[in-house]
């Protein structure tokens, strides 16, 4: 029975890290004070900041953004070669074909009390990340993050892999000003 339940606890510690290293780990979320220049994927330079009273929308709630201890690039197929190189800002370098897609980033230890090794911190320095190489990126690119936050989130942690979507506010006025336009130009042409 002992060993059952080891080998039960061993196999969902596998599966956790498995699912860590994957395109498909990471869920969607707003964020708020989190932001990556320049905002979209494309070159090899990019500079991550961290805003004071930083927060997540995930779910429906809202999380402060503790620090963040990981950064990628993500890419939806198979197109995007990245190669993060060497370790930066004291994390290592970390890619990844599985789970749908592509990663290229660099990923700090959380477990570390000592600056940069816990990750950016609300209001620090942002931190500069320059790929070696990041070739084939097309609109349906984006960034991920390795994060922690200041409450319990719905997988039972308060760490996890999230990537920026849209608010669906702006998405609903831009499709209601769509349709207004579509009905404006049917008038006109009556």
């Amino acid at each position: 029975m002992r060993i059952s339940a080891f080998v039960t606890v061993l196999l969902a510690f596998a599966a956790q890290a498995a699912f860590a290293q994957s395109f498909n780990s990471f869920q969607g979320a707003q964020f708020s004070g989190l932001t990556v220049s320049p905002g979209v994927v494309g070159g090899t330079d990019y500079t991550v900041s961290l805003a004071t009273g930083a927060t997540m929308l995930y779910l429906g709630n809202t999380y402060h953004i503790n620090n963040v201890f990981g950064f990628y690039v993500l890419g939806a197929g198979n197109s995007l070669s990245t190669d993060p190189g060497t370790t930066q800002n004291g994390w290592d370098a970390n890619t990844a074909t599985v789970g749908g897609g592509v990663i290229g980033g660099w990923e700090g230890n959380p477990a570390d009390s000592r600056p940069p090794g816990n990750g950016l911190l609300p209001g620090a320095t942002p931190l500069s990340f320059s790929f070696a190489s990041l070739a084939g990126a097309d609109a349906s690119d984006t960034f991920g993050f390795h994060l922690r936050v200041d409450e319990q989130l719905p997988n039972g942690g308060n760490t996890g892999f999230f990537t920026p979507v849209p608010e669906p506010t702006p998405l609903a006025l831009f499709a209601i000003g769509g349709i207004g336009l579509l009905a404006r130009r049917r008038r006109k042409s009556a």
